[in-house]
């Protein structure tokens, strides 16, 4: 089963040439408050455990149209060819070597209205319906409300009949808090499902809780070390795991991703 997924990237405006120069060089100079999509470069991937090496590049045949290349260990090959909207949001995505891909109608820039992917011959349709607010959707995945940046605000509980709302930040660009809910001794339990810590343009994402018998956060399994841009790009991203909540983090991926930032999608409004 395949879905597109959309990434909300937070980007500028590059009327500015000396902005451009600066983000080239990963310069940090505080957050901009332009919310626009850029064009994505290259993604490289560095495994730590199994010593892989994987690098993707876009290569753009016009505005809107990408072909990606990925190259394993040196083996380089046509990956997927890859359609956007003019905010530069995904709307197609088309696998190279086996014809399978997924499509999305979008509406405001970044909502989704339905999507379908064929994939080995199975076909998938889903539909979102959204609320007068065009912020609250209802979905395969139950109910969810955004903010304007593409960030979920929260997640509708039917059986507590009230929303579970995240920790965002003030400007609504960064998460604090990310909330989830279990059963829990027969009762629903809302936990901290990943926490997130921001020092300048760093942030330290802890997930996959480990709970007590009474459904309390001992610790965490995962943690990212995920550096952004000014614009809430993410720019590199270190992965860690470890056994339980008292063991030490075992360093076990990097990725690194680039963007073409001479190249800007429309902004959003």
């Amino acid at each position: 089963m395949r879905y597109i997924v959309p990434l909300f990237f937070f980007l500028f405006s590059c009327d500015d040439t000396k902005l451009i120069d600066v983000e080239r060089l990963n310069t940090f100079e505080g957050y901009h408050n332009h919310f626009m999509q850029q064009r994505l470069s290259k993604i490289t991937i560095t495994d730590h455990i199994s010593g892989n090496h994987e690098e993707m590049n876009w290569e753009w045949e016009s505005w809107l149209n990408a072909t990606v290349f990925r190259t394993i260990n040196g083996s380089r090959d046509v990956h997927k060819q890859l359609l956007y909207n003019e905010y530069g949001y995904l709307m197609r995505e088309k696998e190279y070597w086996d014809g399978s891909f997924c499509q999305q109608n979008l509406f405001d820039a970044w909502k989704v209205l339905s999507n379908v992917c064929v994939d080995n011959g199975d076909t998938i349709m889903q539909n979102y319906d959204w609320g007068v607010d065009r912020l609250t959707v209802t979905g395969p995945n139950g109910r969810k409300k955004y903010n304007d940046y593409g960030l979920v605000v929260g997640n509708y509980d039917e059986i507590l009949s009230s929303w579970v709302n995240n920790d965002i930040s003030e400007d609504g660009r960064r998460y604090i808090t990310e909330k989830d809910i279990l059963d829990c001794n027969g009762k629903r339990k809302i936990i901290e499902k990943n926490k997130w810590t921001w020092k300048n343009d760093v942030a330290t994402i802890l997930g996959d809780p480990v709970l007590s018998d009474s459904c309390q956060v001992l610790g965490y399994l995962t943690k990212k070390e995920t550096r952004f841009d000014r614009y809430y790009h993410v720019l590199d991203v270190g992965y860690y795991a470890r056994e339980d909540q008292n063991s030490e983090w075992v360093y076990q991926k990097q990725t690194t991703t680039n963007y073409d930032y001479s190249h800007p999608f429309k902004g959003i409004q």
